[in-house]
């Protein structure tokens, strides 16, 4: 299930100028889901080690994860087509 592609679609509603060209909107996305990423990082090095989780819990962060492991994929292999 995708978490963060809502959110993205709701940012760029509100934040992107509608005139964005193409170049624009992607950098945004870029730091949209790299901002995602970091903070991500950051919740899970925030977590108690003694605390246990929900499943449901488990699941969200594995949502999240398998987003955010997909569009880095995704960077890596556009960078490497247009270098």
């Amino acid at each position: 299930m995708k978490r963060l592609e809502p959110e993205w679609i709701s940012y760029r509603a509100q934040v992107v100028p509608k005139a964005a060209g193409a170049v624009q909107v992607e950098e945004c996305r870029r730091a949209f889901y790299a901002g995602a990423a970091a903070l991500h990082n950051v919740v899970m090095t925030m977590l108690e080690p003694t605390a246990e989780p929900t499943e449901a819990d488990i699941l969200k962060m594995q949502d999240l994860q398998t987003e955010l492991e997909a569009f880095a994929l995704a960077f890596q292999q556009d960078h490497r087509r247009h270098s």
